[in-house]
């Protein structure tokens, strides 16, 4: 059983065997970083631009950002009565 590192960097088998893999903070924010979007830079933030689709109701049935129409950054997908269906980071349009 491999110990707990102190970097908080999850533990992940795979066929090389065990390595670390980055936190899913670490993750997020790289997926933002190549997507462009950034709160810190406002330069970088060119070109993006925030989607929502609505049901027919007027709820909201998805929400996230495009970069020249490709998805990228967090969105959110919801049903007709509000709740969350399914959500995800993407980055030049593929989910990361």
């Amino acid at each position: 059983m491999p110990r707990r590192n102190q970097n908080k960097k999850e533990a992940h088998v795979s066929d090389q065997g065990w390595h670390l893999r980055p936190s899913r903070k670490r993750r997020v924010r790289t997926a933002a970083r190549e997507s462009g979007i950034s709160s810190t830079s406002p330069t970088r933030n060119r070109g993006v631009k925030q989607r929502i689709e609505r049901h027919k109701d007027g709820s909201i049935k998805v929400s996230g950002h495009v970069v020249d129409d490709v998805l990228a950054g967090y969105w959110e997908w919801f049903t007709k009565d509000g709740s969350k269906m399914r959500s995800g980071y993407f980055a030049k349009g593929k989910q990361v």
